[in-house]
């Protein structure tokens, strides 16, 4: 207790409370920075997406598409020819969004585990993620209706997959994005799921089991990883938040230590005091008569 004595309690208190206010806000802000994707999703609460047909999908359309999922084959490592009818249709329907901020905010942020684990809640279903491009292949498309000459094939991982790729499928790049077997870009997709889709890694024998990719057939824009950038911002807070709690603590230890040793100093009584100062004044005046004064 020695810490809060004197009159300096409240100066103490403030130097250490600050560093750990400041380390609560950074906690409280990173809570509230987290991209929907990261956060704990309760499946009851997701089951009303997954009513009727997506936005701006007649349920006549719906209907169509759904018949046509019914070929659909999860984790295989080729498309088949019974599940390109619904490869067109997503592919249409990707083509035709608008493309504006009330279309966009259709597109819901689901987890990777959540398409992988079920594909067949989520097929064609819109989703919006953010992802960090490793990989993009161009393409001629087969004659069509819908007039694309070309297709590019886009792979790349997201924050919760944890180095896990997703394929996109998507008839044009962003501005300036360049295509390449080792393409460094980040980019926001926006389109529809489509199925798992099976892959085997870079090395691996031909018996490995194939990993999971979720396919997704949209659009991309350029993303410029707001989270990521305040995760970096965020670690110099608390690096400065942690000296600044060193320091703090490392003061109140050096005013502890102080105060145990001014307290250990030995004191003169107040009647020994009296004494010796009535002996200094004899001794003075005896010194005068003298005539040594």
């Amino acid at each position: 207790m020695l810490v809060f004595r004197g009159r300096n309690v409240l100066q103490r208190v403030t130097f250490l409370a600050a560093p750990l206010l400041v380390v609560g806000v950074l906690l409280s802000q990173r809570q509230d920075r987290l991209p929907p994707a990261d956060r704990p999703t309760d499946p009851a609460a997701s089951t009303p997406r997954l009513m009727g047909p997506p936005s701006g999908i007649s349920p006549e359309e719906w209907h169509a598409a759904r018949v046509d999922f019914e070929g659909i084959v999860d984790a295989t490592l080729q498309c088949g020819a019974e599940e390109m009818p619904a490869y067109w249709r997503l592919l249409r329907w990707s083509v035709r969004q608008p493309g504006g901020d009330s279309d966009q905010n259709a597109f819901g942020r689901i987890s990777f585990n959540e398409l992988v684990n079920r594909p067949n809640a989520w097929r064609g279903r819109p989703v919006q993620i953010d992802l960090h491009v490793c990989r993009i292949a161009e393409c001629a498309a087969p004659p069509n209706s819908l007039e694309i000459e070309r297709l590019y094939e886009v792979w790349g991982w997201s924050d919760d997959s944890r180095g896990s790729l997703y394929v996109v499928v998507t008839s044009e790049l962003p501005a300036g994005m360049s295509v390449g077997e080792s393409v460094t870009e980040q980019a926001m997709v926006s389109g529809y799921f489509y199925k798992v889709q099976g892959y085997l890694a870079a090395g691996s024998a031909a018996q490995t089991l194939p990993a999971a990719a979720p396919l997704i057939i949209g659009r991309m824009t350029r993303w410029n990883a707001p989270v990521a950038a305040f995760a970096q911002t965020n670690e110099l807070w608390f690096g400065g938040a942690g000296i600044l709690l060193a320091a703090s603590f490392v003061f109140l230890l050096s005013q502890t230590s102080l105060i145990r040793r001014r307290n250990h100093l030995p004191q003169v009584r107040p009647k020994a005091a009296a004494r010796l100062e009535s002996w200094v004044d004899s001794y003075g005046a005896d010194l005068a008569a003298d005539g040594h004064g």
